[in-house]
C-alpha cells in the first residue's frame, strides 16, 4: 500500500492517470529517509548482525553524509584490532547507500583467482567479474588470506573499480605497512605489493576529498 501523503501530487491525480509507481521510483520520490536499507548481498550471517546494530546507532546526519560519499565512489579503510569489527563498522557504512551493494573477504577473491585458467572465459582476470560492478563493495580481512594470489586479485579487482569510481570499503586488521609484511609473507612479490598499497592509498586519499 501507497503512502500518497509522501508523493509531490494528490492521490486523484495518479487514481486518474493510472500511473504504476515502482519501488524505486517511490524510493525516490518519498526521500532517503524511507529506503528500506538492506545489508550488502553475499555478507555472513554474524557481521550482518553486528552491523545491523551499528547502523541502527548512527544519526540520520551521519547515514546522510556516509551515503553521498560512497554516491561519489569514495574508498574508505576500517582497521580494527578485531577482523570481525572491522567486518562489520564496513558493512554498516554499505547499508547507507542508496545502490546496491555486495560482500566478499579478500580470501574468497585470492580462491577465485587461484582456481582461474590462464586464458580464456574461465581465465584469472575473468574470475573476480562478479565484483567489477556493485557500486558499493566491502572487501573484508585484506591481508589475512595467507594466500599469495591475494594481491594480484586486488590489484584486479581494484583497478577496475578505481577507474569506474565505485565505491569500496576496506576491512582489516593491518594498516599500510603491516599489510604489506603480511602479503610479501604470503608470498607476494614486493613489486606487486607495492602497487597494491599505492592504488589502495590513492584510492583512499581521493575518498577523503569526497
Amino acid at each position: 500500500m501507497i503512502d500518497y501523503e509522501g508523493l509531490p501530487a494528490p492521490r486523484n491525480y495518479y487514481d486518474t492517470i493510472g500511473t504504476i509507481i515502482t519501488p524505486e521510483t517511490w524510493q525516490a520520490l518519498h526521500g532517503p529517509g524511507c529506503r528500506d536499507h538492506r545489508v550488502p548481498e553475499h555478507t555472513p550471517k554474524l557481521i550482518a548482525e553486528r552491523a545491523s546494530t551499528i547502523f541502527a546507532a548512527k544519526t540520520g546526519s551521519a547515514k546522510e553524509e556516509e551515503a553521498a560519499r560512497l554516491s561519489a565512489g569514495a574508498w574508505i579503510w576500517y582497521a580494527r584490532d578485531d577482523a570481525d569489527e572491522a567486518a562489520a563498522a564496513a558493512t554498516a557504512a554499505a547499508m547507507t547507500s542508496r545502490e546496491r551493494a555486495a560482500f566478499v573477504s579478500a580470501r574468497e577473491l585470492a580462491t577465485e583467482w587461484n582456481g582461474g585458467e590462464l586464458y580464456g572465459p574461465n581465465s584469472k582476470a575473468h574470475s573476480v567479474d562478479r565484483h567489477r560492478n556493485p557500486p558499493v563493495l566491502v572487501i573484508a580481512d585484506l591481508g589475512a588470506s595467507s594466500m599469495r594470489e591475494e594481491a594480484i586479485a586486488l590489484i584486479e579487482l581494484l583497478g577496475d573499480r578505481r577507474r569506474h569510481k565505485r565505491s569500496t570499503l576496506f576491512a582489516s586488521t593491518f594498516t599500510g605497512k603491516s599489510i604489506a609484511r603480511a602479503l610479501e609473507t604470503a608470498g607476494s612479490n614486493s613489486e606487486q605489493v607495492r602497487k597494491l598499497i599505492d592504488l589502495i592509498s590513492a584510492g583512499v586519499r581521493e575518498g577523503r576529498q569526497s
